[in-house]
């Protein structure tokens, strides 16, 4: 997982996201403590990073029996 070591700001529980849940959902709520998180990031990065999620896709599908 990558950076499977994010923790709440505020009461630090471990939360168990990645970088694919904070693009997709930039706004969460820690299930311990309930504050609210906002995650801002780069639009060109996530492109990036869903694309190279989705070239990973192609590649093991390839060698998928």
């Amino acid at each position: 997982m990558i950076g499977g070591g994010f923790v709440c700001p505020s009461c630090r529980t471990p939360l168990g996201i990645d970088l694919g849940f904070i693009i997709e959902n930039p706004v969460c709520q820690c299930p311990s403590c309930e504050a609210i998180m906002s995650f801002e990031y780069n639009e060109k990065i996530a492109k990036e990073y869903r694309k190279t999620l989705k070239e990973i896709e192609n590649i093991k599908s390839s060698f998928s029996i």
